[in-house]
């Protein structure tokens, strides 16, 4: 099992990529205050549109008062969908005064994280 850590410092943000047999935990969290908001679990499977494509279907877990989950879901489903491998995804971002750069650079780091995934681990054969 290898693990890869990723720090934005300015932002204040990390990602932690645990890979666990052929599947993969992703932990994106922090600002000023990191916790765990929301768990999103993703599956790779065919696409429904009969492609041949692989797609995936997430199932999401959110807290009570959090909106981490549109990250979390984006997140799993892309990584599961893009290297053909289960991916748990597990969000907690909290800036006490929260701006548009930080949306802007939260969304940028999000659309990452699958490439980052595939450059770290590859991905499996379909």
């Amino acid at each position: 099992m290898s693990r890869k850590d990723y720090w934005y410092e300015k932002e204040q943000l990390k990602i932690q990529m645990q890979q666990m047999g052929e599947d993969l935990c992703i932990l994106f969290y922090g600002g000023d205050r990191g916790h765990i908001g929301s768990v999103a679990m993703a599956e790779p499977r065919p696409s429904l549109t009969g492609s041949g494509e692989i797609s995936s279907t997430v199932s999401v877990y959110t807290y009570s008062g959090h909106k981490d989950d549109l990250i979390a879901s984006a997140i799993a489903r892309e990584v599961a969908a893009k290297l053909n491998r289960k991916c748990v995804a597990a969000v907690g971002i909290h800036y006490d005064r929260f701006t548009p750069d930080h949306l802007a650079a939260v969304n940028e780091i999000t659309e990452k994280i699958p490439i980052m995934a595939e450059e770290a681990y590859g991905t499996l054969p379909a």
